[in-house]
């Protein structure tokens, strides 16, 4: 029990000390920083209060340490912002009774959903998951087994523009898309683009896919997404980026986009694991001139992932 206090305390402490300062600024530190997020610590400084549950003094200090990590955990996971839930969207009921009558000139909340599908997920899936059918739906890691062949999925959804490209990921979407491109970035990080039609004017949507392999340093993958997309004028960039959001890699997005969920989402951050929130791997991000009505985190149990769902102003 010696022992295991001594280790749990070293590395509490240095845990504590790279995630107040350099994060992960160097790959070895990088390693510490994504190992240890604030609520793993929190359960670091719990175990030490119970194992020296008998130590009066002791007891005390790994108390009061774990109400200031609990304090570092919500202050740094936890998002309150104000947003109408009052969406101004068909309801899928409405978009069957009108399938194939699209009123592209009434203006409403445009509805994005993207989901790390898990390697054995569908469009069909995700939609049975979220209850609806958004205005437009990206999947990442998508069904591997084919289990439902995708020709029988564009037949299912007629009136809408299903694509899915290199096998890995899938785009549903109410109006056109055009330009599709695929690109292979660094250390097996990918990123696909393509222009969407949204209340009128053409987006530029981008999707990445950073690998999750811990022997390959974040960084050089997310500069190499953010030097290769558009920096401004309806941007769009989603994806699984197996980076936390306190990253120090995203100082350069945090200045040049909005990130949805910090913008207007409500909860925890994090989208992984199985609903647990341990580390918030996937995000959205915009550009500054897309008005934001407000972004979800939806739960499920067939992807160790979340959705995250968000809306544009009208």
């Amino acid at each position: 029990m010696k022992k295991l206090e001594q280790i749990t305390t070293i590395l509490l402490i240095l845990a504590f000390m790279v995630r107040i300062t350099i994060k992960d600024y160097f790959f070895v530190t990088s390693l510490i920083f994504y190992a240890f997020p604030w609520i793993v610590l929190c359960f670091g400084s719990i175990l030490l209060f119970i194992i020296n549950y008998k130590k009066r003094k002791k007891r005390i200090l790994w108390l009061i340490s774990t109400f200031i990590l609990c304090f570092f955990w919500i202050g740094n996971s936890y998002v309150k912002n104000k947003s109408s839930l009052n969406h101004n969207h068909k309801s899928e009921d409405h978009e069957h009774e009108h399938e194939g009558h699209h009123h592209d000139h009434i203006l409403e909340d445009y509805e994005v959903v993207f989901w790390n599908a898990f390697r054995k997920n569908n469009v069909e899936d995700a939609i049975q998951e979220i209850g609806n059918i958004p205005d437009l739906l990206v999947l990442l890691e998508y069904d591997e087994n084919n289990k439902k062949p995708f020709s029988a999925l564009k037949k299912q959804y007629p009136n809408h523009h299903l694509h899915l490209i290199k096998e890995r990921f899938a785009v549903l979407s109410k109006h056109s898309i055009k330009n599709i491109k695929f690109h292979e970035l660094v250390d097996e990080a990918v990123l696909l683009e393509f222009q969407t039609l949204i209340q009128g004017s053409y987006f530029q949507v981008y999707v990445t896919d950073v690998s999750s392999s811990v022997t390959k340093f974040r960084k050089p993958s997310i500069e190499a997404v953010f030097n290769r997309i558009k920096k401004e004028g309806k941007t769009i960039l989603m994806g699984d980026f197996n980076t936390p959001y306190e990253s120090v890699h995203f100082d350069a997005y945090k200045e040049q986009f909005e990130h949805t969920f910090s913008a207007k989402g409500n909860g925890f951050r994090e989208t992984w694991i199985w609903n647990f929130p341990l580390l918030s791997l996937d995000h959205i991000w915009t550009s500054k001139d897309i008005e934001l009505e407000s972004v979800e985190k939806i739960n499920t149990w067939k992807s160790d992932h979340n959705f995250i769902k968000f809306y544009i102003h009208k």
